[in-house]
């Protein structure tokens, strides 16, 4: 190389390496997809703490210790401006404070390995899977009450979320590393369909991003784990980054302007108020 062309050569490598992929994966993203305008949290299982996660660079922040470390189908709850999850330690609904990372039971669920939990906004009820019989669940959001609400096909669902303006969910298929979508009809007849397969992938956890219109996935595949960016509408897939943190299984969006709380959902505020957490044992 040119000993001229060798400093500028560097930069370019430099700047390729702190580049998001966005040409990564079947049908990648031709240009640069639109900033996000909110925060993404998970759950580290190995420590027990609600972290952030830039979805524009997957940089990661610690919050702080919900008390709960087999945490699973993280959602943003937003009447309460509260974190929902699932502790399959204890198979119970708990909620997280997502200011402090405080957790506390809601209450049992009566169902092991829920991996899958989203709110949706558009109809107002609480979504979970239970992957052992592979059914689709609405739990409580004040007791954690499930009941049965249909089958749901696939075998392993590593994660739910919902577009709070259609209605409509999108899981990943944690075995057959698939993106798939639910769907309802005024009868409540549900539409289950695959849209995308992400192969290599292992996704466990997804997110809908309510100011882009894009998902974003955790790939657990061996090595270190990577948040994907994946556009539903056009198949495209990027990386954004290495997480620095293991052991993530869960993921929720929040837009950075939500709405004040419900006033009636200010209850369920209250269960962080001196609340103190029994010991439990598997």
């Amino acid at each position: 190389m040119n000993a001229r062309l060798r400093p500028l050569g560097a930069t370019l490598m430099m700047l390729l390496a702190a580049t998001p992929l966005w040409a990564d994966g079947p049908g990648g993203f031709t240009t640069e997809p639109l900033a996000s305008d909110g925060v993404l949290y998970s759950v580290n299982q190995i420590t027990g703490e609600l972290i952030t996660i830039d979805p524009n660079t997957a940089a990661i922040g610690v919050v702080g210790p919900t008390g709960f470390n087999f945490v699973e189908g993280l959602t943003y709850h937003a009447p309460s401006d509260s974190l929902l999850a699932v502790d399959n330690d204890s198979d119970q609904l708990i909620a997280i404070n997502r200011h402090t990372g405080a957790g506390v039971a809601v209450g049992p669920i009566g169902h092991d390995f829920v991996f899958g939990l989203t709110y949706s906004e558009h109809d107002d009820t609480l979504y979970a899977v239970d992957t052992l019989a592979n059914d689709l669940l609405t739990l409580d959001p004040g007791t954690g009450e499930a009941s049965f609400f249909g089958p749901a096909v696939y075998d392993f669902v590593g994660g739910l979320t919902d577009n709070p303006e259609t209605g409509t969910l999108y899981g990943v298929d944690y075995g057959n590393d698939r993106v798939f979508t639910v769907a309802f009809n005024d009868m409540g007849m549900i539409f289950i369909a695959p849209i995308l397969d992400v192969p290599d992938t292992s996704m466990q956890g997804i997110a809908f991003d309510s100011t882009t219109g894009d998902l974003f996935a955790i790939s657990e595949e061996v090595g270190p784990e990577d948040l994907l960016r994946i556009d539903p509408l056009t198949d495209a897939v990027g990386v954004v980054g290495q997480l620095e943190s293991v052991s993530l299984a869960s993921l929720a969006f929040v837009p950075h302007t939500v709405p004040e709380p419900a006033a009636g959902m200010l209850a369920l505020l209250g269960l962080f108020a001196g609340a103190t957490r029994t010991g439990r044992t598997r």
